[in-house]
């Protein structure tokens, strides 16, 4: 096309330019064509020929629907041919710009590895993806879901501290494994890796081990503690355990935010690797967190938004799962309670270091099997067990009711093992001796009242007072308040009223046997005989902040 008229000189520099846009085969060069001609009949022509307004306004529309570069050679144009003021072009421009449609921000997915119906993450063709057990059974494979409005998805593989089973071999395993062979397979990956106290042992562990993939419905997940000096295997063991273990992570520290990340938002069974753990524990303040971790629904709270207010500055972190312990440095009283303690034996014999990859077989059967269970129910123990040990037992011995009915018995052996270990220990302790001497001042006592001197002072028989292990009156005043003995005053002296039904469901968990010795005849002992009672453990079940303070409970005259 020329755009030169006859009677005109050269083109212009706009001339020029819009020549060249319309000559690249854009497609708005009957827009630009049009302008240009528009500009040119404004400047040359004469008062007849000018473009009415109406021409003029199509024209200012259609220049800004241009892209940017074809609409700044217009704009040369119009300016220059004196059409409109350049703030009424840049108004213009404004009012009939194309409403371009804002973008939809596409927001980022809530990463997320804990939910209902969630089996576990797994990897499909180098993805991360979710495992979901449908309630009416059959299996789902999503790469994120949405609720309420938010989307969700699996954290990247480079932040999941667990190694992740592979979803063909899960799939592998739904179809056609059976627990009781599965069990079967963990205790013989077990047997290699170390030298346990007796073969009960392995029936403890491999019940735990399915423990860790039940913890929606576990009551109780009591944990597992290796005590033992070093190079007995108790790292060894924890790390086989780990490995196939539901979501297991090994650490060597306590540290509170990493603890309640792995709880909260991942459901991990941890393994604590620590040389002295109580001592780790009240250095960091974090007493609370393992020893409520054991409990279904314990929670602990931690003041984070001091700046927010009552209540909102607040926040609740849920902390419980299943947990081993490593130590060479025994346990405090009130931790030891919520454990199976475990004592590595002496072995000369050389076991090889577990291999994660063997423990990752045994997970992603394991998680077919979890995919089974996850709505039902938890199996009925079939037996009630008594104490804390019978809490943190039960559990257990429903999962072999699901899995192996027949390993039942060599369970119910070796907790009953533990709990006379236990009641040995606990015989040891001050709180032991004292309803020992309960017991033997009770014996010809018909009225059912004793005083609390004739107490001290038969603790105390063959002790001097310089002693450490001398027992002050006060403690034991505060002793006796701790294990619910009833007590009163008559003739100016303090007295326990004793029920027989309670003192001996006292010394049959005190494991203490019938007496032999003789009661005292009074309170006014003058003479010290030599005795076998040792100091033990003053604490006993007993907290020091329970027996530290005087307490006038505990006013005795001597």
């Amino acid at each position: 096309m020329n755009l030169q008229p006859a009677d005109k000189g050269p083109l212009t520099s706009w001339d020029r330019e819009t020549l060249a846009a319309i000559q690249e085969g854009d497609l708005n060069h009957k827009r630009v064509e049009t302008a240009l001609l528009i500009c040119k009949r404004f400047q040359d022509s004469t008062n007849g020929n000018k473009p009415t307004e109406s021409e003029i306004s199509d024209m200012l529309y259609d220049v800004a629907q241009l892209p940017d570069e074809k609409q700044a050679v217009c704009r040369q144009a119009i300016l220059e041919s004196k059409i409109i003021s350049h703030h009424a072009y840049r108004a213009k421009m404004r009012d009939y710009a194309p409403k371009t449609q804002e973008k939809t921000r596409t927001p980022k997915p809530i990463r997320c590895a804990r939910f209902d119906g969630l089996v576990d993450l797994v990897l499909d063709e180098r993805r991360v993806r979710y495992l979901i057990a449908k309630p009416g059974g059959g299996l789902e494979v999503l790469d994120s879901f949405e609720k309420d409005g938010r989307k969700f998805a699996p954290p990247p593989v480079e932040q999941i501290p667990f190694f992740i089973a592979d979803l063909p071999e899960v799939k592998t395993a739904w179809l056609t494994d059976e627990p009781c062979r599965l069990f079967a397979d963990i205790i013989l990956y077990l047997e290699k890796i170390s030298l346990l106290p007796s073969e009960n042992h392995l029936v403890l562990l491999a019940a735990w081990v399915f423990s860790t993939y039940r913890q929606e419905v576990l009551p109780y997940s009591g944990y597992l503690a290796f005590f033992n000096v070093a190079g007995r295997g108790k790292t060894r063991t924890g790390k086989a355990l780990i490995s196939a273990a539901f979501r297991g992570v090994h650490t060597i520290t306590i540290r509170e935010a990493n603890l309640f990340r792995l709880s909260q938002d991942l459901q991990a069974t941890i393994f604590f690797d620590v040389t002295d753990l109580s001592g780790k524990l009240a250095r960091n303040d974090s007493e609370d967190v393992i020893l409520s971790r054991f409990e279904k629904g314990a929670r602990v709270f931690r003041t984070l938004f001091p700046d927010k207010g009552p209540f909102e500055d607040t926040v609740a972190f849920d902390i419980f799962g299943p947990s081993i312990i490593a130590t060479n440095v025994a346990l405090y009283r009130v931790l030891d309670t919520r454990c199976f303690p475990i004592s590595m034996p002496h072995s000369a014999k050389h076991f090889p270091a577990p291999d994660p990859a063997e423990g990752l077989k045994l997970r992603e059967r394991l998680l077919a099997w979890r995919a089974k269970q996850l709505f039902k129910p938890l199996a009925d123990p079939g037996k009630i067990m008594a104490g804390r040990l019978g809490d943190i037992a039960m559990p257990l011995r429903s999962i072999l009711q699901e899995v192996k009915p027949e390993a039942i018995p060599a369970f119910d052996e070796l907790i009953e093992e533990m709990q006379q270990a236990g009641r040995e220990d606990k015989s040891q302790s001050l709180a032991a001796r004292i309803v020992q001497a309960v017991k033997i001042l009770s014996i010809g006592n018909l009225g059912g009242e004793i005083p609390v001197s004739d107490i001290a002072t038969k603790l105390n028989q063959g002790i001097g007072e310089e002693s450490k292990a001398f027992v002050n009156p006060w403690k034991v005043g505060r002793l006796l308040k701790a294990l619910g003995f009833k007590r009163g005053r008559s003739s100016k002296k303090r007295h326990i009223e004793v029920d027989k039904e309670d003192l001996e469901s006292m010394c049959q968990e005190y494991g203490i046997e019938e007496p032999t010795e003789t009661p005292l005849e009074t309170s006014q002992t003058s003479q010290c005989h030599s005795s076998t009672d040792g100091p033990g453990d003053i604490s006993g079940d007993i907290t020091d902040s329970q027996m530290s303070l005087p307490d006038t409970d505990g006013e005795v005259t001597l």
